[in-house]
């Protein structure tokens, strides 16, 4: 999806949730390449100061002249090497840290568009707010009368994902569920569901266990082939699977929108 795609034929409020997805979504890719690039240099420091103090010893045991050398004192040689080994021990394991915390951030980057989108739709569209679903929410005047502006519709879609309990479906079947009140549900491809299945039950697993594995996801993911107990790692080609099937999902949402906005 660019950001051209996302302003066509759409207003502000319609575009906007998406740009904002995007432009969170490119940071995170921008933050995830340069976590890489730095652990890797890290590493790499550690090998050329080591290197470099091996030659200095050289010298000085051929010249019988000792040099000291800014830089290379012994507690700077022990902070480089403890640094070194944190970094090699995240490139040896295939930095399983950095990919858990942006898979979580992928699926949240979801969780934020969609409920966007559906609060501008809400704030801005009278007719949808004659929808019987969100005719029928019950609210607490008392909370409600507390809210400002848009915090209004975040309660009533709040209230809405709750009376139809979005919350206890996987995948895109949460989103699908919200978006369904408002004709904006849709077939969704087969290999970008299922990859979004996947990344919802591991962020499940990552935030609400620690990330380790349960009943409920050896049997959600079989062909992952985990074991209970077992610590789930996502690899680098996992964070690249999920981020192309979010920017996949997102891309329909799109179309879906702009098809909506135009009958």
């Amino acid at each position: 999806m660019s950001e051209t795609q996302a302003k066509r034929k759409l207003p502000d409020w319609a575009k906007d949730p998406f740009l904002k997805s995007l432009g969170y979504q490119r940071q995170l890719n921008d933050f995830y390449g340069l976590s890489l690039l730095g652990l890797q240099a890290i590493f790499e420091t550690h090998q050329e100061v080591e290197e470099l103090a091996a030659e200095l010893q050289k010298l000085e045991q051929e010249t019988g002249v000792g040099r000291e050398v800014e830089g290379l004192d012994p507690k700077f040689r022990v902070t480089v090497r403890e640094r070194a080994q944190l970094a090699s021990r995240e490139i040896k394991q295939g930095f399983p840290v950095l990919n858990a915390q942006a898979t979580i951030s992928i699926w949240a980057s979801l969780e934020w568009l969609v409920r966007d989108l559906i609060v501008g739709l809400v704030a801005n569209d009278p007719s949808s707010r004659r929808n019987d679903t969100v005719r029928k929410v019950r609210i607490r005047l008392s909370d409600y009368e507390e809210l400002a502006g848009n915090e209004k519709y975040y309660y009533v879609v709040d209230q809405i994902e709750r009376d139809l309990g979005a919350s206890l479906k996987v995948g895109v079947d949460r989103f699908e569920s919200l978006l369904a009140v408002f004709g904006l549900s849709g077939p969704v491809d087969k290999g970008v569901k299922a990859t979004l299945f996947e990344l919802s039950q591991i962020r499940n697993v990552l935030v609400h266990r620690g990330g380790v594995a349960g009943t409920r996801i050896t049997q959600a993911l079989p062909s992952r082939q985990l074991k209970l107990g077992e610590r789930v790692v996502v690899g680098i080609k996992d964070y690249v699977r999920y981020m192309n099937a979010a920017l996949d999902y997102e891309n329909t949402l799109l179309g879906r929108l702009q098809a909506w906005m135009s009958k």
